[in-house]
């Protein structure tokens, strides 16, 4: 079987600011070329094909055989028009008897020269090094000159995003993430060929659109590729976070201009966004799964999952970009900051979903009522301070309030999974962090955990920390943000150091969890951890 690469090549350049179009000439002859990006610094020629552009600009082209991603995990693909390179972009090889997909444009063609300038630097490119380039350069109104600036930033926030991982992986771990990642990328690159395929002059928002669902889709391969090489989704979520930090602070070394410098921010808080959304969907859900819940079990959760990821999708929709405003940057300021609202809003609103809102009908779903049933009537049957439990009196214990139109929730239905578990627990122990509420003028009142007993009690105080932990990493945002003036957002690298903060407290937490396996530690952490910050 023979390996193809197709694609659709764009003429039509899609901006509105006439100073960055620069249209092919239509109803002409092209040559389109198939290099290797092998190791080093050489790029390699292997094909080139004769091509014609239509009445319209467009140019079809296809290679019968290219090189598969065992000689060159990449491959660089360009057309030339009277010994001058117009347009190119970088996609992955195919796999063996594959094939891929290639859409030109002039985002592509930005994407390309920041790759290459980092290769040139380097001698080397990973497919972390596409993903970084896909994730910063997302806007045509990004000038040449900034994108291949850009080359030094791909190249540390590549070495950046590998180190953060190397922290809980094995390189046997990482190279099967390499591997998984670049199929993923592969995949999305159908999708910006059909952004290029479908692009209308007339409206340069149509072809914008269509290029953020790519994007989104390869945010959704970024953490499929973590679970499919079995690294921790959090710590890809801490990678892609310490890519960025590693990004900015290598541009702001480079000369990059000001716009250009808040659109690849731009694109980087979407990416980020969009990962943390991932991990938290995917996360949550192998959690689910792996305690031997299937979404027929949990309806309302599985829901409020599949609401949370089709929401998030609008976050840093990038068509709103291509404006005659894209090279202002108060407006990208503003747009930042409505793009974090929009986060912020997207979390409460999807979060709801849990509490009987009309979509799914009222009642509540039955399925939360049978768990915590079950959970009462098994607290009940103990011979200790447990004996007799009622849903009020777990409810004073764990300090809830009731809410119409719901009533009294003594445990949180995002918890409430793990403590129906309990009942295949029975050996949970959790030792509490000494002083974790000291860093606080007001912490938050503990459960009355002396009328608990056994997994139960190590259930509440393993929760109560966890919450503690939550609302320390956004005491640490707030007093970051204190301490700045403009712009009215925290740096990439102070989000960096903050992640990390967050995970090392959570890894203490894990660490005082006895008595279960470390499958089942993992599954609780990811379910009683509250989820929707910025980082």
């Amino acid at each position: 079987m023979k390996r193809t690469v197709t694609a659709i090549l764009s003429a039509l350049m899609l901006l509105a600011a006439a100073a960055h179009a620069q249209p092919l000439p239509a109803d002409s002859d092209m040559t389109v070329q198939v290099l290797k990006l092998s190791p080093g610094s050489w790029t390699v020629p292997y094909a080139s094909t004769p091509a014609h552009t239509d009445a319209d600009g467009k140019l079809a082209f296809s290679f019968p055989t290219v090189p598969a991603d065992d000689q060159s995990p990449l491959l660089l693909v360009r057309i030339v028009y009277n010994g001058s390179v117009l347009r190119q972009t970088v996609v992955p090889a195919p796999d063996k008897d594959g094939a891929v997909d290639a859409g030109i444009s002039e985002v592509s063609d930005l994407q390309a020269r920041a790759l290459l300038a980092a290769r040139s630097a380097s001698g080397r490119l990973t497919p972390v090094h596409l993903l970084a380039a896909l994730t910063l350069l997302r806007s045509p109104a990004i000038s040449t000159a900034d994108a291949e600036r850009t080359g030094p930033a791909l190249n540390a926030a590549a070495d950046a995003f590998y180190a953060a991982l190397a922290r809980n992986a094995t390189q046997e771990e990482i190279a099967a993430f390499d591997t998984a990642l670049l199929a993923g990328l592969r995949r999305t690159m159908t999708l910006y060929r059909q952004s290029v395929e479908t692009a209308v002059a007339a409206d340069p928002t149509v072809e914008a659109a269509s290029r953020s669902q790519a994007f989104i889709q390869m945010m959704k391969e970024l953490i499929d590729a973590a679970a499919t090489a079995g690294l921790p989704l959090d710590g890809v979520d801490g990678a892609y976070i310490a890519a960025g930090g590693a990004a900015e602070s290598a541009l702001t070394r480079q000369n990059v201009s000001a716009p250009s410098l808040s659109l690849i921010r731009i694109g980087f808080v979407a990416g980020m966004l969009q990962c943390q959304a991932r991990q938290v969907v995917r996360g949550t859900s192998d959690a689910l799964a792996s305690l031997g819940f299937a979404p027929t079990d949990l309806p309302r959760y599985y829901y409020y999952l599949n609401i949370l990821a089709a929401r998030s999708n609008g976050i840093g929709a990038e068509y709103t970009l291509l404006t005659p405003y894209s090279l202002d940057t108060a407006y990208l300021e503003r747009y930042i900051f409505n793009m974090l609202a929009q986060h912020d809003l997207v979390w409460f609103s999807s979060y709801l979903q849990l509490y009987g809102s009309t979509d799914l009908g009222q009642p509540p779903p039955s399925e939360f009522d049978t768990m915590l049933a079950d959970v009462i009537a098994r607290m009940a049957e103990n011979s200790g301070v447990m004996n007799s439990m009622t849903v009020e009196r777990l409810g004073s214990i764990m300090g809830a309030i009731a809410f119409e139109p719901f009533g009294l929730e003594p445990i949180g239905r995002k918890f409430l999974p793990v403590w129906y578990y309990l009942k295949n627990t029975p050996n949970l122990t959790y030792t509490p962090i000494p002083n974790l509420s000291s860093g606080f003028t007001n912490p938050p009142a503990p459960y009355l955990f002396d009328q608990l007993d056994g997994p139960y009690r190590a259930l509440a105080q393993l929760q109560y920390d966890l919450t503690l932990v939550a609302l320390l990493n956004s005491q640490d945002e707030q007093q970051a943000e204190s301490l700045i003036t403009m712009p009215p957002w925290l740096s990439l690298a102070t989000l960096d150091k903050l992640k990390q903060k967050d995970q090392e407290r959570r890894a203490e937490v894990r660490a005082r969890i006895g008595g279960i396996s470390e499958t089942e530690k993992d599954a609780i952490i990811a379910i009683l951890y509250p989820t929707g910050m910025l980082y």
